[in-house]
Protein backbone atom coordinates (compact mmCIF):
# COMPACT_ATOMS: atom_id res chain seq x y z
CA UNK A 1 0.00 0.00 0.00
CA UNK A 2 2.88 2.34 0.82
CA UNK A 3 4.49 1.80 -2.59
CA UNK A 4 1.19 2.32 -4.46
CA UNK A 5 0.33 5.46 -2.49
CA UNK A 6 3.79 6.95 -3.01
CA UNK A 7 3.84 6.13 -6.73
CA UNK A 8 0.34 7.53 -7.24
CA UNK A 9 1.04 10.71 -5.28
CA UNK A 10 4.48 11.64 -6.62
CA UNK A 11 3.41 13.42 -9.82
CA UNK A 12 0.55 15.42 -8.25
CA UNK A 13 2.78 16.27 -5.28
CA UNK A 14 5.56 17.53 -7.55
CA UNK A 15 3.21 19.63 -9.67
CA UNK A 16 1.34 21.10 -6.71
CA UNK A 17 4.56 21.90 -4.86
CA UNK A 18 6.21 23.39 -7.92
CA UNK A 19 3.30 25.47 -9.18
CA UNK A 20 1.23 26.34 -6.13
CA UNK A 21 3.72 26.48 -3.25
CA UNK A 22 6.77 27.85 -5.10
CA UNK A 23 4.98 29.57 -8.02
CA UNK A 24 7.06 27.92 -10.75
CA UNK A 25 5.69 27.94 -14.27
CA UNK A 26 6.98 26.52 -17.53
CA UNK A 27 8.68 23.26 -18.34
CA UNK A 28 10.31 21.57 -15.32
CA UNK A 29 13.89 20.35 -15.59
CA UNK A 30 14.28 16.57 -15.39
CA UNK A 31 17.81 16.86 -13.99
CA UNK A 32 17.47 19.72 -11.51
CA UNK A 33 13.82 19.42 -10.39
CA UNK A 34 12.07 16.15 -11.26
CA UNK A 35 14.99 13.80 -10.53
CA UNK A 36 15.86 15.17 -7.08
CA UNK A 37 12.17 15.41 -6.11
CA UNK A 38 11.54 11.78 -7.08
CA UNK A 39 14.73 10.65 -5.36
CA UNK A 40 13.69 12.34 -2.11
CA UNK A 41 10.18 10.91 -2.38
CA UNK A 42 11.37 7.36 -2.90
CA UNK A 43 14.00 7.75 -0.17
CA UNK A 44 11.05 8.64 2.04
CA UNK A 45 9.28 5.49 0.90
CA UNK A 46 12.32 3.39 1.81
CA UNK A 47 12.78 5.03 5.20
CA UNK A 48 9.10 4.78 6.12
CA UNK A 49 9.05 1.13 5.07
CA UNK A 50 12.07 0.44 7.31
CA UNK A 51 10.46 2.34 10.22
CA UNK A 52 7.19 0.44 9.83
CA UNK A 53 9.01 -2.92 9.60
CA UNK A 54 11.00 -2.13 12.72
CA UNK A 55 7.89 -0.98 14.61
CA UNK A 56 5.97 -4.09 13.52
CA UNK A 57 8.76 -6.42 14.64
CA UNK A 58 9.20 -4.60 17.95
CA UNK A 59 5.49 -4.45 18.76
CA UNK A 60 5.01 -8.13 17.85
CA UNK A 61 7.96 -9.30 19.95
CA UNK A 62 6.70 -7.17 22.84
CA UNK A 63 3.43 -9.08 22.85
CA UNK A 64 1.23 -6.04 22.23
CA UNK A 65 -2.40 -6.55 21.36
CA UNK A 66 -3.51 -6.22 17.75
CA UNK A 67 -4.92 -2.76 18.39
CA UNK A 68 -1.76 -1.50 20.07
CA UNK A 69 0.43 -2.99 17.31
CA UNK A 70 -1.64 -1.07 14.79
CA UNK A 71 -1.24 2.16 16.76
CA UNK A 72 2.55 1.68 17.04
CA UNK A 73 2.91 0.86 13.34
CA UNK A 74 0.77 3.81 12.25
CA UNK A 75 2.68 6.14 14.57
CA UNK A 76 5.97 4.94 13.05
CA UNK A 77 4.63 5.57 9.56
CA UNK A 78 3.37 9.07 10.40
CA UNK A 79 6.59 9.95 12.25
CA UNK A 80 8.76 8.72 9.37
CA UNK A 81 6.79 10.52 6.65
CA UNK A 82 6.42 13.65 8.78
CA UNK A 83 10.15 13.98 9.41
CA UNK A 84 10.91 13.20 5.78
CA UNK A 85 8.36 15.79 4.66
CA UNK A 86 10.02 18.45 6.82
CA UNK A 87 13.45 17.64 5.42
CA UNK A 88 12.11 17.60 1.88
CA UNK A 89 10.41 20.96 2.39
CA UNK A 90 13.67 22.61 3.41
CA UNK A 91 15.57 21.07 0.48
CA UNK A 92 12.86 22.16 -1.95
CA UNK A 93 12.64 25.65 -0.47
CA UNK A 94 16.35 26.33 -0.07
CA UNK A 95 17.82 24.38 -3.01
CA UNK A 96 15.50 23.08 -5.74
CA UNK A 97 13.03 25.96 -5.91
CA UNK A 98 15.12 28.66 -4.23
CA UNK A 99 14.64 32.20 -5.50
CA UNK A 100 16.96 32.91 -8.38
CA UNK A 101 17.31 29.26 -9.40
CA UNK A 102 14.91 29.69 -12.32
CA UNK A 103 15.09 32.08 -15.27
CA UNK A 104 13.12 35.33 -15.07
CA UNK A 105 10.18 33.77 -16.96
CA UNK A 106 8.69 32.71 -13.60
CA UNK A 107 5.62 34.78 -12.91
CA UNK A 108 5.07 36.14 -9.45
CA UNK A 109 1.80 34.96 -7.96
CA UNK A 110 0.02 36.13 -4.81
CA UNK A 111 0.74 32.71 -3.26
CA UNK A 112 4.47 32.95 -3.99
CA UNK A 113 4.58 36.51 -2.66
CA UNK A 114 2.85 35.41 0.54
CA UNK A 115 5.28 32.52 0.94
CA UNK A 116 8.25 34.83 0.41
CA UNK A 117 6.97 37.38 2.91
CA UNK A 118 6.35 34.68 5.53
CA UNK A 119 9.73 33.02 5.00
CA UNK A 120 11.61 36.33 5.17
CA UNK A 121 9.92 37.40 8.41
Amino acid sequence: ANVVATAAGTVPSFELNRRWVWGRLGQPSIVTEIGPFCAMTFLGLALSTIAVGFAAALSTSSGLSTGMRTVVIEAANVAAWGSIWLGQFFVLDRVLFADGSQPSSTASTPDSELRRSVSSA
